[in-house]
């Protein structure tokens, strides 16, 4: 039971001398302590030419490095969607740390029953989600497919056809070999969710996240190009040859 935290919480609530803003107050309180700033993953994520970005954290620091996006963290908010800004997706509540006394900015999503009842809570979100899952192609980075919102679209997507293998992408770092069972569970786990349509592009080492990320977002940039100048007829298509070549090479 330790590794199914949603449990864990409804648990702890029926405790008679815990409340739910004793449990919110404590998550909070222990993520703004972390001290975390925003890391170099971040902010390869903030230069990535994508319209959408989900995620199921709790802290600012996907928006403090893309501050130039639209945050979207409760079902009123996704009438706002549909600009030309990136747009982060926050599904499970959001911390707004600014202030003398930082607070939630919506109420998180902590406990078996807030899963249960999301589709009927969070009407808006869960539909923007479900869109979004069925119809676009998505990289999951740092996500270990327990979310039960995410195993039910997995559902989905079996249901309705779409679980092509190319549907969507993750990334997930191999065990380090010393348990057979280990390794059992991982492969296993891989072929699941290739047949749900999620290829698994497996990574040795976490370290190596940031630079698959820099190296995406070198692969995306828009190509520019910008030529001042005049040659001669025969430089100029040598130059011109050459230029070609090399971005050629970088793509």
């Amino acid at each position: 039971m330790r590794h199914d935290l949603p449990l864990m919480a409804e648990y702890i609530l029926l405790e008679p001398t815990y409340s739910r803003a004793r449990l919110e107050q404590h998550i909070l309180d222990e993520t703004l302590a972390a001290g975390v700033d925003a890391t170099d993953s971040h902010r390869s994520l903030a230069r990535l030419d994508v319209d959408q970005v989900w995620t199921t954290n709790y802290d600012p620091l996907i928006e403090r490095a893309d501050p130039a996006a639209l945050v979207l963290s409760s079902d009123d908010d996704v009438r706002l969607i549909g600009t030309a800004r990136k747009t982060i997706i926050k599904l499970h509540g959001s911390i707004n740390p600014n202030g003398p006394n930082p607070a939630w900015a919506d109420p998180p999503v902590i406990t078996r029953s807030d899963f249960e009842t999301y589709e009927d809570q969070h009407r808006r979100l869960w539909a923007l989600l479900r869109a979004s899952y069925l119809s676009k192609t998505l990289l999951f980075l740092g996500f270990s497919f327990a979310d039960a919102n995410i195993e039910i679209l997995q559902r989905l997507a079996r249901r309705h056809g779409t679980a092509a293998r190319d549907r969507h992408i993750t990334v997930l770092k191999t065990p380090d070999g010393s348990s057979t069972d280990d390794l059992r569970r991982h492969n296993l786990k891989v072929r699941d969710l290739e047949s749900s349509g999620v290829l698994v592009h497996e990574v040795a080492e976490y370290e190596d996240l940031p630079l698959l990320l820099t190296e995406l977002v070198r692969r995306t940039r828009p190509p520019r190009l910008f030529i001042s100048g005049s040659k001669a007829e025969d430089d100029y298509d040598r130059v011109c040859a050459e230029m070609a070549n090399a971005l050629a090479d970088r793509t």
